[in-house]
C-alpha cells in the first residue's frame, strides 16, 4: 500500500491537482501492483480569503475543480474509491491484498520476456573497453584507440 500527499492546489499552468493525482496514483499502482491512496489538500474559504492578491488569483482560487481529488486506486489502476471533490472528508474501502498478487502473477515477470530469441542478457566479467570491434572471424579487441 502506498500513500501519497498532495498539495490543495498546483500552479495555474499544467494540470490541475485532482488530475495529476489520478494519473500519478494510476501509474504507481499499475507499476509497484499495489493501492495507492491519494490523499489531496482541500481549501476553506479562510484559506482563500488570506491567499488571494488579484482578481485573477480570486478566480483561481475558487475553482473547485482544481483543488480535491483524493482517491483510492487499486493495484490493476482502477479507482475503487472517489474520487471526492474538494471537500473535506474520509474515504473508506475494504483491501483485499491478494489483488496485489494477482497483479503481479498477471504481470508475468519472467514469463513472456523469457525469450532467448529476444531478449538476452550478458554479463561481462573484463574490464570495460572503449572500443570493441566485432562480426570478424576472431574478435578483434583494441584498447585505446
Amino acid at each position: 500500500m502506498l500513500a501519497v500527499s498532495w498539495p490543495n492546489r498546483f500552479p495555474k499552468r499544467g494540470m490541475s491537482c485532482p488530475e495529476r493525482a489520478l494519473v500519478v496514483g494510476r501509474a504507481l499502482a499499475l507499476m509497484s501492483k499495489a493501492f495507492v491512496v491519494n490523499a489531496c489538500g482541500t481549501m476553506t474559504e479562510e484559506m482563500r480569503e488570506m491567499l488571494v492578491y488579484t482578481e485573477e488569483d480570486r478566480a483561481v482560487l475558487w475553482d473547485d475543480q482544481a483543488t480535491g481529488g483524493s482517491c483510492i486506486v487499486g493495484p490493476g489502476g482502477q479507482v475503487v474509491a472517489g474520487p471526492m471533490g474538494a471537500e473535506e472528508g474520509v474515504l473508506v474501502f475494504e483491501a483485499d491484498l491478494t489483488e496485489c498478487v494477482a497483479e503481479k502473477v498477471r504481470h508475468d515477470f519472467a514469463g513472456h520476456y523469457d525469450r532467448p530469441d529476444v531478449f538476452q542478457l550478458r554479463v561481462s566479467t573484463s574490464a570495460p573497453e572503449i572500443y570493441v570491434r566485432e562480426g570478424t572471424a576472431t574478435s578483434e579487441r583494441t584498447e585505446g584507440r
